[in-house]
């Protein structure tokens, strides 16, 4: 309803009234009314404005056209209102290339409707949030003068901090990330998640690119891809498929390559069984059942590990840096079988020393965030958080430095292709430099290099 206020004629020819005024419930304005036929002169409506207590906010251009007669009714004052400070907000920082589940248009205008772009990961020390503290509010006044309170922002700080995050030293309003992996956000957190979990790889997902280790616990389809910088664990099957780790694969199923698909690891590859695949380990590659027809680098050995008395090589060609030691060799129908040790492919030591590169990086980024929440006093779940990751890159490092050297260097001595069962005829044998061939059948023994040759220890 708000207040009325009246002035009437007093002039002895009645008592009707000469101007309303009225402020609104709120006191935000008061609208003045004239009496048709009424004159009145300004002192005396400065008067009248007094006496309702009006005395903020005067529009003087209002007033005038009330007292000359050209507007009978107008708002001849407006109040200040109060403007409440902002809350605390949240901004994420981070910026994927394209919306995830859209398929990728190619420089040439193709689309690759397998990559989705499902999975966005960030790296260790990724700005990932950053915390918009709240303002204080301005205060209102009505129209008699009067202030009105105004509310300040409320303030919130980051939640679930140190579930793979942490506070910027250098910036309390910055969240980033402590650990490499998957970023979920939340309107005031981001938690990361150093491991990646799929029912399966497929054309519902597309590629899968990861800043982390992916653990997939059914199969991974025809022509799809998995790029890891840790690990990649399959529970199921692979086939025709892409698999690129920066740490081991392991795969429960086994893996089918039709030609075309390919396992390559920084580390070592565990395997139920290959067949017709192209293969790379920057350490070891173990095998229960068979490896067939694949091409085959890797560092260190190639062992197979069945303790029923599996583990054969059929066919392809096998590069091992020193030892490769399984319980047949070759096929009964004399399947033409290359194997062997010492001597690596140059790609592969460059593979590993892009691996020590990173992880030199890694580590020393992880450093220097440490050192920085300890001057500033961090503690708690966050720094050990930190300290953990730390303590795993130093510890990740001799393991990297020892890849390198074993592509770079290998001793002679330490070479050598056994079969525990046997070789069948058509396994060709390499040690370093020397070549032999075995037309046939031979039993379980060792080939090794002595003066020259390669001769065979039982």
């Amino acid at each position: 309803m708000g207040t009325t206020h009246t002035k009437t004629d007093d002039t002895g020819l009645g008592l009707a009234p000469l101007v309303c005024i009225t402020i609104r419930p709120d006191a935000l304005s008061a609208v003045a009314t004239v009496e048709a036929g009424k004159d009145i002169d300004l002192a005396t409506f400065d008067a009248i404005l007094a006496d309702a207590g009006v005395c903020f906010g005067v529009d003087p251009d209002a007033i005038f056209s009330l007292c000359t007669g050209e507007r009978r009714q107008a708002v001849i004052a407006h109040g200040q209102p109060p403007l409440s400070g902002l809350d605390t907000s949240f901004e994420p920082l981070v910026s994927f290339r394209r919306e995830a589940g859209t398929p990728k248009v190619n420089d040439d205008g193709g689309v690759d409707y397998l990559d989705l772009d499902h999975v966005q990961s960030v790296h260790i020390g990724a700005p990932l949030m950053r915390r918009i503290p709240p303002t204080t509010g301005t205060h209102g006044r009505n129209v008699r003068n009067e202030e009105i309170t105004c509310r300040d922002g409320h303030d919130r700080p980051f939640r679930r901090v140190g579930l793979g995050t942490r506070i910027s030293a250098d910036d309390p309003q910055l969240l980033v990330a402590a650990v490499s992996g998957l970023p979920t956000f939340g309107p005031d957190y981001v938690q990361v998640d150093p491991v990646l979990w799929l029912p399966a790889v497929d054309v519902s997902t597309g590629h899968i690119r990861f800043a982390g280790t992916v653990i997939v616990a059914g199969d991974v389809a025809t022509g799809l891809r998995i790029e890891a910088d840790r690990d990649i664990i399959v529970a199921g099957t692979v086939d025709a498929a892409d698999l690129i780790a920066g740490g081991n694969v392991e795969l429960c199923g086994g893996m089918v390559g039709h030609g075309t698909g390919r396992v390559q690891a920084g580390g070592w590859i565990n395997a139920r069984y290959l067949d017709n695949v192209t293969v790379s380990a920057g350490e070891d590659l173990f095998f229960e059942e068979t490896i067939s027809h694949c091409q085959v680098t890797v560092c260190r050995d190639v062992v197979a590990i069945s303790a029923l008395g599996y583990g054969q090589i059929i066919g392809g060609t096998i590069q091992a840096g020193r030892t490769v030691r399984v319980r047949l060799l070759g096929a009964l129908a004399g399947t033409a079988t290359a194997v062997g040790v010492g001597g690596i492919d140059p790609d592969v030591a460059l593979r590993a020393q892009a691996r020590v590169e990173q992880i030199r990086r890694d580590a020393n980024a992880c450093t220097r965030q440490l050192i920085q929440m300890r001057r500033a006093g961090g503690s708690g779940s966050l720094l050990d958080t930190m300290l953990g990751q730390c303590e795993r890159l130093q510890a990740e490092m001799p393991l990297a430095e020892q890849r390198l050297e074993l592509a770079r260097t290998l001793a002679e001595k330490d070479q050598s292709i056994e079969a525990s069962q046997g070789f069948y005829g058509g396994v060709e044998a390499r040690i370093g430099d020397l070549r032999r061939t075995l037309r046939d059948d031979m039993p379980g023994a060792k080939l090794v290099a002595r003066h020259g040759q390669i001769t065979l220890r039982r």
